[in-house]
């Protein structure tokens, strides 16, 4: 009998990581950092902010989470809104001053307490819990990435492409308020960055903010269009960006339960767990980062649904919403519900913009979910469907059309096995299966 391959080499979290370079190293280094910590400190008090902001932002300059190119780019912005220098109301990025400063503010206080980061009504729970992670274990790079879009509207990831901001984004419709319909709950840097990591992620498709939906996206020729949410693929891409390398998922019940369980869940806090939050529908899949467990056995979680929005989905029986974001259930049920954990895999190559995960065999192999490509699923019978699973077939495919001996879809390849309309019912029922587990967005 084989041993099981571990998959998993390490969580996310800081005090699971290699011990992290310093950020500066030689004496030239340590001068250049003391000088800009030292200008950054002397520009905030007279960058037009209020004095909460200015409290808060100081006290995260004095925290040495920046390294001297990353105070360089929030010297710049700080410039960009100190009215005695200011010489354009709109910036590079094309917000304007009045919004730079929102952003700044908000992007300040969850830097200070990442908890607070949430994806409001969005679909973009595997964004926001890995920004999340990202502010945790490393607030520099968490905070210039939200700064560089704020300044000149686009900021490098760690896999070194590029994000750029979109409009839609921070720009208010007339007949929406700031806390209304979409934009309900959302900072002005969550809503930013949450678009522009969507936007990445479903590239080269487009993201529009406002609706939550994506447009022009095409597999093999075949656009796939208005879904919101990220396809697994499209979230290990985003995860390549955020944290450079490669990422996979391990969708073996036993072997995420025995890696989350390990020295009292210390050694997997910051992982992220996509569970089965509903048994249908929307919240089939949603990904949440695992924070060990609490003195009664029970599992903390951070839900990226945040504290306003808690209470939008029952979801577990088990569940205790604690605040902020944080929440526990019980292991039993916690770890029942288990889709898969992201894990790092430093032998598969990252997802980029170059890399189109849709035209590679190696997204056919079954832990790599999600890839959609066209083809007719016979013995698929729509009318079996239970009502949930209907749903979840009409929002993924609105326009599906029933053709004689099947109906012709957009599905996932079913394991390689064909089906035939006189297909056995237990390959029919496979079939089955393997189609809703494969309708893996995360929302």
């Amino acid at each position: 009998m084989n041993s099981p391959v571990p998959l998993i080499n390490r969580s996310l979290l800081p005090d699971q990581q290699p011990s992290a370079q310093p950020l500066a190293r030689t004496p030239g280094e340590r001068v250049d950092l003391a000088q800009q910590t030292q200008g950054v400190l002397k520009q905030i008090p007279q960058a037009g902010l209020d004095s909460e902001t200015v409290k808060s932002l100081t006290t995260l300059v004095h925290s040495g989470a920046f390294s001297a190119d990353q105070l360089k780019s929030l010297g710049t912005l700080l410039s960009q809104l100190d009215p005695s220098k200011r010489q354009e109301v709109v910036l590079p990025s094309g917000m304007t001053v009045s919004q730079a400063g929102e952003m700044l503010k908000s992007l300040t206080e969850e830097a200070l307490n990442p908890c607070e980061i949430n994806q409001g009504r969005h679909a973009g729970c595997s964004v926001m819990s890995g920004l999340f992670v990202l502010a945790n274990q490393d607030k520099g790079r968490f905070f210039t990435m939200g700064v560089e879009l704020a300044s000149k509207g686009r900021a490098t990831l760690a896999n070194g492409e590029v994000i750029q901001i979109n409009k839609d984004s921070f720009e208010i419709p007339a007949n929406l308020t700031e806390n209304q319909g979409r934009f309900k709950n959302l900072s002005m840097s969550e809503r930013v960055m949450m678009a522009a990591l969507m936007h990445y992620g479903n590239g080269p498709a487009k993201y529009n903010f406002q609706t939550d939906r994506t447009t022009g996206m095409t597999v093999n020729g075949q656009e796939i269009a208005g879904f919101s949410g990220l396809y697994q693929h499209q979230y290990l891409k985003v995860m390549s960006g955020l944290f450079g390398g490669g990422y996979q998922v391990e969708t073996d019940q036993q072997k995420a339960k025995a890696f989350l369980s390990q020295n009292d869940g210390k050694n997997a806090k910051g992982t992220l767990v996509d569970i089965k939050w509903s048994s249908t529908g929307a919240h089939a899949n949603h990904m949440v980062v695992f924070m060990g467990f609490d003195s009664d056995g029970r599992v903390l979680i951070h839900n990226p649904w945040g504290t306003d929005n808690a209470g939008a989905v029952e979801g577990p029986k088990s569940r205790k919403i604690l605040g902020s974001g944080m929440e526990s259930l019980s292991a039993e049920d916690f770890f029942s519900r288990i889709n898969g954990i992201v894990v790092k895999d430093d032998t598969r190559p990252a997802l980029t913009a170059d890399r189109d995960p849709s035209l590679d065999p190696e997204t056919q192999i079954p832990q790599f979910q999600g890839v959609l490509v066209p083809e007719r699923v016979n013995g698929f019978d729509y009318q079996k469907l239970s009502e949930g699973e209907r749903k979840d077939v009409q929002r993924e495919h609105p326009g599906r059309s029933q053709e004689p001996g099947g109906e012709r879809i957009l599905a996932p390849q079913a394991g390689g096995v064909e089906h035939t309309p006189n297909a056995a019912p237990e390959e029919q029922e496979n079939s089955r299966l393997a189609y809703l587990k494969r309708l893996s967005r995360y929302s």
